[in-house]
């Protein structure tokens, strides 16, 4: 099964996500922040990432940045 990891801050398009990927097969997890996202790509392989590209503290383009700094390779 494909494993996805979404950053969205809105929680009911996160519900809304979660509940379609997740009926569809998908092991989908979901966070609320940049710094969250970070820490979860640290400790897990995903598949899929999806990212907010408007987050109020680090958007969808400073976590890819953040991704390339540290040298994620996934």
């Amino acid at each position: 099964m494909a494993s996805i990891i979404m950053v969205e801050d809105d929680l009911m398009i996160a519900d809304i996500y979660h509940k379609k990927f997740s009926t569809a097969g998908f092991d989908m997890t979901v966070v609320s922040s940049g710094r969250e996202f970070l820490s979860r790509v640290k400790e897990k392989k995903f598949d899929i990432a999806l990212l907010d590209m408007v987050l109020p503290e680090m958007d969808g383009v400073e976590i890819l940045q953040e991704l390339k700094k540290s040298g994620y390779n996934s």
